[in-house]
């Protein structure tokens, strides 16, 4: 999952750094927040993580341009600020988009927030009574979530359904799909090898599964 950290501290930067990387997720890092503005729409991250602290003013900014759609659909979008908001400015805060804001730079405050994408096994359920799962699928055009669930399994094949399904086409590759089973995420690319318009159901054949190193 692409994730977009704007901060010029390298406690900061190192910090999360090493958090994000255990967890799977793709760190792209930009020391000056207008260069990042900039370049919003080119680097379409999933989640933008900003130092408020260093650019007190232009956090508001950026969140507008969040909320905009500039940079892509369903951007979480959270601060990290030492210094405590004042309870106004939490309020304006959410009403900017602002999922949470971190305190502090430990694992306990951040690890509800960025679950794990990486596991040492992968495991998909092998039989119909127990596909009956979430899954998360992320569109390759513009990064944006669509939800559904597992319907039936066919080998390495999941018949899913999906509320949107019409906005993907046959035959089309997804870098980032995600299953919910017993607890767990399991990640994967796939590919899109039946649409059923009629049942809203996507069949979608596994590719690469994302496993810890």
């Amino acid at each position: 999952m692409k994730t977009l950290l704007i901060s010029n501290d390298d406690k900061v930067i190192d910090f999360f750094s090493s958090f994000l990387a255990e967890r799977g997720y793709d760190l792209i890092i930009y020391r000056w927040l207008m260069k990042a503005m900039d370049n919003l729409e080119e680097i379409k991250a999933q989640i933008v993580i900003i130092n408020a602290d260093e650019y007190p003013r232009h956090w508001k900014t950026m969140a507008s341009f969040l909320q905009s759609g500039l940079g892509g659909n369903e951007v979480s979008l959270y601060l990290y600020s030492p210094l405590a908001f004042s309870a106004d400015e939490a309020e304006k805060s959410k009403l900017l988009g602002v999922k949470k804001i971190f305190t502090k730079l430990n694992e306990a405050e951040l690890i509800d927030d960025f679950a794990s994408l990486k596991k040492t096994k992968l495991s998909f359920p092998q039989n119909n009574n127990e596909a009956s799962d979430s899954i998360i699928l992320t569109d390759p055009d513009d990064n944006s979530f669509s939800y559904g669930s597992v319907e039936d399994q066919k080998g390495n094949t999941y018949i899913c359904s999906v509320k949107d399904s019409q906005r993907y086409s046959l035959g089309q590759i997804l870098k980032y799909v995600s299953f919910y089973h017993d607890g767990n995420f399991t990640n994967c690319s796939a590919q899109i090898v039946y649409i059923d318009k009629e049942k809203k159901s996507l069949s979608l054949e596994i590719k690469d599964l994302y496993e810890a190193c």
